[in-house]
This record gives structure tokens, C-alpha cells and sequence, in this order.
């Protein structure tokens, strides 16, 4: 293992920005949930953010989906890593995910693997189109590979993607030197079999909100359990054994 994840929280604006920072956030992400799960939030959204958080934590922002029209203009200064997911992989995914990180030099470059685009009843298929992502990333110097889903009523991502395979592609993706990361509505119940995959980052949004609902406001107290229990597994002798 890695070490202690850092507890990345999604937020909507800079009232939530504020709420996830008081409860030990690590990371603050800026996303528009109700645009999808990777939803771009508008420029003076993140910028806001940003001063809000005032360099107390590192600030990232999802670019949504190769399917969403390119981000007019430009991001704000002061966002450490902007987030991508080539979607289904179409023909010359890899091409527009060169152009779309492109228009952001100076950034991170953080790509997203949403498992639930592909058969994941077909693990040998799933897994072809992962090392697939892996090598864009290591061709073109991305920092980080995040693994999430799109829809997040499928559940957690944990629940249907075998856990043998992500600890793999976790082992595999930190050998070629990227960031790793987990998300896809990993919730308080699931978090202690997600810190002991050993990721770089655990990203959530839902099980920091009230009611453990993504579409909810970020609650302090549930960033703070969370951070608590990340904490507690990383410090246990069954999360720490890789």
C-alpha cells in the first residue's frame, strides 16, 4: 500500500468548498453533479473555489467526457489537476484526449476509467480497455489515472468490479509512476475494503453529503467520519499489508 489515501470531496461551489475544508478534506474537487458524474462546473464556479480554498488544500476540477463539448475559454489559475474520461473509447479517443488536456497546459492531467462503460462481465475485455487508458496516460505524461463509474446507480464500484483486478491495475499504474485513485460511490460501509486496495486518493461526493445523497449539500460531520475511518484503516495491520 501507498499510505493514507488523501480524502478527495466533490463540491458544487465555494459554501461547500468551506464545509469539506472543515471537515478534513484533503483534495476539493469542483463538479456540477447534476451534469453527470465527471459534470464540469462553469469557470467562475471553479474560480471561486479556488479562493475559497486559498492554497489550504489542493483544488481539482472535472472536464467531464470526450461526449461534452470542449470547456469555451479558459480554467482558473490555482487548480492543481483537471480530470477527463475518454467515455466509451470510441474510434480517436486517444487523439481528443491529447487535444482536450492540451487547451490545459501547466495542469495535471488526470484521466478517469469508468469501468461501467464497458461489459464488466467480459473481465478480459474490461481489463484490455484499462491497459488501453494506462498506456495514454504513461505516452503522454497524465499524473493520475482515477477509476470510477458514470452511472451511479449501478452502485459501487467495488461491487462489481473484482477486487483482484482493481489491486492490480492500483499495483500496475503506480509502477508507471501515476497518481492512483478510486471513486464510484464508495460509501462509509465500503471505505475500509477501498483504503486497503491501496489507492493514492479515495474521491467521494455522495457519502459526504446528507443523506449520503450526491445531489445533497456536503455535510462537515460526514467528511469528518470519513476522514476518521481512512485513518483508522490506514492505520490497521490489515490495510497496511499490501
Amino acid at each position: 500500500m501507498s499510505g493514507k489515501p488523501r480524502l478527495l470531496v466533490s463540491v458544487r461551489d465555494a459554501a461547500e468548498a468551506v464545509d469539506a475544508l472543515r471537515g478534513g478534506a484533503e483534495i476539493v474537487d469542483v463538479k456540477e453533479p447534476t451534469r453527470g458524474s465527471l459534470g464540469r462546473a462553469d469557470a467562475i464556479v471553479m474560480a471561486q473555489v479556488v479562493a475559497t480554498v486559498a492554497g489550504r488544500a489542493a483544488v481539482s476540477a472535472a472536464l467531464g467526457d470526450l461526449d461534452d463539448p470542449p470547456m469555451p475559454g479558459s480554467i482558473p489559475a490555482g487548480l492543481a489537476m483537471v480530470k477527463l474520461s475518454p467515455g466509451e473509447m470510441r474510434d480517436g479517443w486517444g487523439q481528443q484526449m491529447a487535444s482536450r488536456f492540451g487547451a490545459f497546459p501547466g495542469h495535471e492531467h488526470v484521466a478517469v476509467f469508468e469501468a461501467d462503460r464497458f461489459n464488466v462481465d467480459q473481465p478480459r475485455e474490461l481489463d484490455r480497455r484499462w491497459h488501453d487508458l494506462l498506456e495514454w496516460c504513461v505516452a503522454h505524461r497524465a499524473a493520475g489515472l482515477l477509476h470510477d463509474t458514470a452511472d451511479k446507480r449501478m452502485g459501487c464500484l467495488l461491487d462489481f468490479v473484482d477486487h483482484a483486478m482493481l489491486g492490480a491495475w492500483l499495483a500496475e499504474a503506480r509502477e508507471a509512476g501515476l497518481m492512483t485513485a478510486l471513486a464510484g460511490s464508495l460509501s462509509l460501509t465500503r471505505m475500509a475494503d477501498a483504503v486497503g486496495l491501496g489507492p493514492d486518493v479515495v474521491a467521494v461526493r455522495g457519502a459526504a453529503c446528507r443523506q449520503g445523497r450526491r445531489e445533497g449539500a456536503i455535510d462537515p460531520a460526514r467528511v469528518r467520519e470519513l476522514a476518521c475511518l481512512i485513518a483508522a484503516c490506514s492505520a490497521s495491520p490489515a490495510a497496511a499489508a499490501d
